[in-house]
């Protein structure tokens, strides 16, 4: 369950569920949604500043408690070293860590050999 202290600035609805909520239960889904989170983490201080303020760490620290993929899970934790990191000082660093993420990113989420996602709604 998430803390009180937490539920300040979350949307409601992340949290009025409770334990009833339902979870994605496809590991390449869960693994797409932590990924864009990652993309968002790695293109701004102000991306993360807004998803900080919007409760993403300890949505993600309940998520990472009940993953079951090591792939989704080692996402996750990549997105929480952005949210939990000092960024005083840090622009030159983070422009350069985003560059490498984000061609890290592009490399996952480009369709597998044989897929193709023109005829998807």
């Amino acid at each position: 369950m998430i803390d009180l202290d937490d539920r300040v600035g979350m949307y409601p609805e992340l949290w009025l569920a409770g334990d009833e909520k339902k979870r994605e239960e496809d590991a390449d889904v869960r693994l797409l949604i932590v990924e864009c989170l990652l993309v968002l983490c790695a293109s701004g201080r102000q991306n993360r500043k807004f998803m900080r303020s919007k409760q993403c760490y300890p949505i993600l620290k309940m998520l990472d408690l009940v993953e079951e993929s090591e792939e989704v899970s080692d996402q996750i934790n990549e997105c929480v070293q952005y949210l939990r990191r000092d960024e005083q000082g840090e622009d030159g660093l983070v422009d350069e860590e985003m560059k490498k993420n984000m061609a890290a990113v592009s490399q996952i989420i480009r369709p597998k050999e044989g897929e193709s996602y023109d005829d998807v709604d």
